[in-house]
């Protein structure tokens, strides 16, 4: 049973690894982290940070939406606080905004891909720095790999500085933007048919 299971990994890392086409970026303040599609099966991987070695993926639109409607709840909130700390000349704080369990399953490379199935945690933050610099950040907590309980992941934190580029990592996991890139690479194959 284990030796199956083992295969079974194995297969979907081989496939995750060669089917996954990028089809958009996000900005965090620690740099640019990709959108994937598996254009064959329509799975979305949402990287979790620059190097690409944690990710988060939704196999429909139902999953997306609900982590679509997460960050514009919390991002509504967050814009909320961050005029109220303003006013009040907060800073040095972390409170969280929002929590939601998101996604179909979540891949991390610690030795090798690991996979942690079912939901991911998400933690919406607003982070204040000691000098009053307000961020909207998302906390993903450790996943322990489903072949390993000793097997974990890093805790994954996406800081944003501007709300525009939170609205970019949103507008990313839409049908609309999807559809267009598998549109488009439809076409290119086209053309040589």
């Amino acid at each position: 049973m284990r030796k199956i299971i083992l295969l079974l990994v194995t297969i979907l890392a081989f496939n995750l690894s060669n089917a996954q086409k990028k089809y958009g970026t996000f900005q965090s303040v620690r740099g640019a982290i990709k959108c994937s599609v598996d254009s064959k099966k329509g799975h979305i991987y949402l990287d979790l940070n620059t190097k690409g070695s944690q990710s988060i993926q939704f196999k429909d639109l139902k999953q997306r939406q609900v982590f679509i409607d997460f960050i514009n709840s919390s991002l509504s909130k967050f814009k909320e606080w961050k005029q109220k700390a303003i006013d009040n000349d907060v800073n040095d704080l972390i409170k969280e905004i929002e929590v939601a369990s998101v996604g179909d399953s979540y891949a991390f490379n610690y030795g090798g891909w690991n996979f942690a199935w079912g939901k991911t945690l998400v933690k919406a933050k607003m982070s204040i720095s000691k000098s009053g610099i307000v961020n909207y950040a998302l906390v993903i907590p450790k996943r322990t790999s489903s072949k390993n309980e000793y097997i974990k992941s890093k805790t994954s934190v996406i800081i944003f500085d501007n709300d525009e580029d939170v609205l970019n990592l949103s507008e990313l996991l839409t049908d609309k933007v999807i559809n267009a890139f598998l549109e488009k690479e439809s076409n290119k194959k086209d053309i040589f048919d």
